[in-house]
């Protein structure tokens, strides 16, 4: 499994931010092949060192393989995507996992 982590910045426009997640990121989402979770942070990021955390939102997509996540990302709205998440300053962070 593929995990994909978009870390959104404290320093994006919040209602920007909610209206693309809200309106285009996490409805598509469910609709790309090979995505097996998603979710989304509530509320404030919490860090058991201090306030210096510097993103205010966390979304985790899961997908069965990396060729999924990749082919999701340079998809025709995967690209219209990746444009706003640059746009945001969003981190994008990819692993494989496993269960233990």
């Amino acid at each position: 499994m593929v995990n994909c982590l978009f870390l959104i910045p404290k320093s994006a426009d919040p209602r920007a931010v909610d209206a693309f997640l809200s309106g285009r990121f996490l409805p598509g989402l469910k609709q790309v092949a090979g995505v097996r979770s998603r979710s989304v942070s509530e509320g404030e990021l919490m860090c058991p060192a201090g306030p210096q955390i510097p993103y205010a939102r966390v979304i985790n997509a899961s997908f069965a393989s990396l060729c999924d996540a990749i082919a999701s990302r340079q998809s025709a709205s995967g690209q219209s995507d990746n444009e706003e998440l640059r746009r945001f300053g969003v981190q994008v962070l990819m692993y494989e996992s496993k269960e233990i």
